[in-house]
Formats: C-alpha cells, sequence, structure tokens
C-alpha cells in the first residue's frame, strides 16, 4: 500500500499521508496535536510552541523529535539574532486514517518520565548524562496511546502532578532526585556503602558491581506506582531501557505487585550499543 497520495476535494489538491492505526495511536497524544496545530499556523520553534502552550521547553523538544521521526513534520533552519533555530513545517496537507473495528487506539492515562537535570544538582552536585533515553521510553509509551509528559528532577513538583499515579524515573540516585528518595525502599537497590555505584539485592544478599548491569524495578508508594530504569553506568541504562520495550506492558498493569529485575546487558556485535541481556535475579511481592 502506498503511503501518500494526492486526493482532490473541491478542486483542490491535496499531498496526503495515509496512517494506519499505530499512527492514530502516536497521535492521539493531545499535545502532539496541539504542537501540529500550531505548526499549520506558522509558529514552527520549539520555543515558541513552547511559550504559546505554556509547556516545559524539553517536553516541546521531545514531542518534535518524535514527529520529526514520524515524518509528519519537516525541519529547517532559521537565523534568529545571531544564532540558528530549528523551524518546523508540515509535509502534508492532510492525513488520511485506515482503522480497523473494535480496536481501543487510545487511553486517558498519562504517564510522567522524570530524568536528572543535565546541571550540577543535588545532594551530589553532579550533571546526568542519560535524558536522551526519556524519548525512547516515551516511544514505547506512545505507541500504546499513553498521554507522555517528561519532566527534569529539579522541576517535577509531585504535589501538582498528583492525578498522575504513574511516574517513571530514568537513572540512578546519584544524578536522579527522585531515584536517590525511592532508593531506600527498595528491596534491590543502589548500595549507599559503595556511594551508590554497586547495586545490592536484599532478597538474595547478591552484590552487582559490573558496569553492564541494571535494574528495572515496579514499587508502589503513597498511592503511585513508580518505575525505576538505571544501570550503573550510562551503558547499562541504556541496556535497560532497550530491555524495558519487551515489558512495558507488564510493568504498566493494574495489579499491586512490585517487580524487581536485575538485568545484565550484552553487546554481542561488539558495536559499544546493547542488543540483548541476560536477567541475573528476578522477584515479585506484593
Amino acid at each position: 500500500m502506498k503511503s501518500e497520495v494526492n486526493i482532490t476535494i473541491d478542486r483542490k489538491i491535496y499531498n496526503t499521508k495515509i496512517m494506519d492505526e499505530k499512527d492514530a495511536v502516536f497521535l492521539s497524544n493531545p499535545l502532539r496535536l496541539k504542537i501540529l496545530s500550531l505548526i499549520s499556523r506558522g509558529v514552527g520553534t520549539a520555543y515558541d510552541i513552547s511559550k504559546e502552550l505554556n509547556e516545559d521547553l524539553y517536553n516541546i523538544y521531545y514531542h518534535l523529535r518524535s514527529l520529526e521521526k514520524s515524518g509528519l513534520v519537516s525541519v529547517e533552519k532559521e537565523e534568529r539574532r545571531g544564532f540558528v533555530a530549528k523551524y518546523h513545517t508540515l509535509k502534508y496537507d492532510a492525513l488520511l486514517f485506515l482503522l480497523n473495528k473494535g480496536r481501543k487506539l487510545y487511553t486517558e492515562k498519562t504517564i510522567n518520565i522524570v530524568v536528572g537535570s543535565p546541571d550540577a544538582h543535588g545532594k551530589f552536585d553532579l550533571r546526568a548524562r542519560d535524558g536522551f533515553l526519556a524519548g525512547y521510553v516515551g516511544n514505547y509509551l506512545g505507541i500504546r496511546g499513553y498521554n507522555v509528559r517528561m519532566f527534569l528532577d529539579t522541576l517535577y513538583d509531585i504535589d501538582k502532578n498528583e492525578e498522575e499515579d504513574v511516574v517513571i524515573c530514568i537513572g540512578g540516585p546519584l544524578t536522579n532526585t527522585f531515584t536517590y528518595k525511592l532508593n531506600k525502599l527498595m528491596k534491590i537497590r543502589f548500595d549507599e556503602r559503595s556511594h551508590y555505584r554497586t547495586i545490592v539485592s536484599d532478597v538474595t544478599k547478591k552484590h552487582y558491581s559490573d558496569e553492564s548491569v541494571g535494574i528495572m524495578i515496579k514499587i508502589h508508594y503513597e498511592n503511585k506506582k513508580y518505575i525505576v530504569l538505571s544501570g550503573t553506568s550510562l551503558y547499562s541504562t541504556e541496556g535497560v531501557i532497550y530491555v524495558f520495550g519487551e515489558f512495558v506492558d507488564t510493568f504498566l498493569n493494574n495489579d499491586l505487585k512490585e517487580e524487581y529485575y536485575v538485568v545484565n546487558i550484552l553487546d554481542k556485535n561488539s558495536d559499544g550499543k546493547p542488543d540483548d541481556y541476560e536477567i541475573l535475579e528476578e522477584y515479585e511481592s506484593k
């Protein structure tokens, strides 16, 4: 099937993108629709869109990158006051959705993703380098119809977002202040005695110090579900995000179980990127 066609309406030709169910789920996010609407009216930079919608700039960057990857918007460079800004335009005049009956395409649930600030912050005055991984998690959630919002840990106010019952924290306690708060509640956690650079299990009493090891954890605290995704290094954190793609539905189900996974990240083709994994430890509790 063609991915785009020309459709004539009232003698006017519209370059039209053919969309399937997965595309419909992707666009069910209301913020993406608002962004597309602004771009159609000539508001094309991330800064201007952020200002118009009163949304966090980091969140707008994430959704614009997603729209770029989807092929729905094109990017041009525009010089402004001595610097070059990305200016976004719509690639198509219209979208045509081809849907199968009986499948739910969206959900009302919003999931917040919290990453460490790239500026020095927190108890350890360190900078996070894993914020880009939030985009991968956002894509896992987006194709399932969840509304996704992203925050830096220094800007996220849990009291103002109390209606959201799922929060995903990316990164360890050294660079993500929310992971630091949750760490002491976890049965498998980063060990304070090693300055949070190794993982210790209260279940098996094992210690994990290899830079290829990470954790995926779901716990319940104060009526919220928290998911912690982190490794002992940037490489293993990236690997944990890779593995999480296979566990999304398990972690987001509505049961009250707490889930713990210790995973070893593998690079079988030796290109420096995670491409496989093995589970070293698995534990569930209620």
